[in-house]
């Protein structure tokens, strides 16, 4: 394929259409000319998922954070990591959340190093899934700016560990834009009670909490409990 048949902004519209509803048409459409290589790469990387499983994909990453340029990977929208040592570095980490300033969807564990703070931070995140433990060490804070903007929260801290997390439970409902919440430890009644009296209706209809603690009153028929956390 040399020439386009049809206008270039219609072929694209085609071929990037064709790589989101069939990502694994993905490295088949890379060969077709080198335009359209230059349309589909990107697309390539708009989902990444780093853990023990697929290890492997962090070498092309690595590749490509030496080839491309560093706006090639604002086509990552939704990154998913849970660091251990044998995947990478944390300098190479580190490195490639700083070129990923356009992820909205983040899930996050096993990093507990606070310079990942500030970079984070400067992500447009909406969907965030985190130990806060982790992330702030022992004064988590849920008025920190990297929380202003997001919709969904995915809480991987048990509410009775501490008065730290105690307290940042409290700051839940100031969240500007939350809608959804999900907290995956079982949370005391007392704290489940006061997170529905408080937080906007949006996030209080839409919670998950797990395990579902049987001693919240039936009352709250809309407050949704779940055994499975999923934004």
């Amino acid at each position: 394929m040399s020439e386009p048949v049809f206008p270039m902004e219609l072929e694209r519209e085609i071929f990037e259409t064709t790589a989101l509803m069939h990502p694994k048409a993905g490295p088949t459409l890379l060969r077709v000319a080198r335009r359209v290589l230059v349309w589909i790469e990107p697309l390539l990387y708009r989902i990444v998922i780093l853990n023990s499983q697929n290890e492997k994909k962090f070498l092309p990453l690595l590749i490509a954070m030496e080839c491309k340029q560093p706006e090639f990977f604002h086509a990552v929208h939704h990154l998913a990591v849970w660091y251990y040592r044998e995947m990478c570095t944390v300098e190479e980490l580190t490195r490639l959340l700083t070129l990923c300033k356009r992820v909205v969807d983040l899930s996050f564990g096993n990093l507990t190093d606070p310079d990942l703070l500030p970079i984070i931070a400067d992500m447009p995140l909406q969907r965030l899934s985190l130990s806060l433990q982790e992330l702030f060490g022992s004064s988590p804070d849920l008025k920190h700016p990297l929380f202003d903007s997001v919709t969904h929260l995915d809480i991987c801290d048990r509410a009775d560990r501490g008065a730290a997390i105690s307290l940042a439970y409290a700051q839940i409902p100031a969240l500007p834009a939350l809608t959804r919440l999900a907290l995956e430890f079982h949370v005391p009644k007392e704290v489940a009670l006061t997170l529905l009296e408080e937080c906007p209706p949006p996030a209080a209809s839409s919670c998950a909490l797990a395990p579902p603690p049987a001693t919240i009153s039936t009352r709250r028929r809309r407050f949704l409990v779940s055994t499975t956390c999923v934004l």
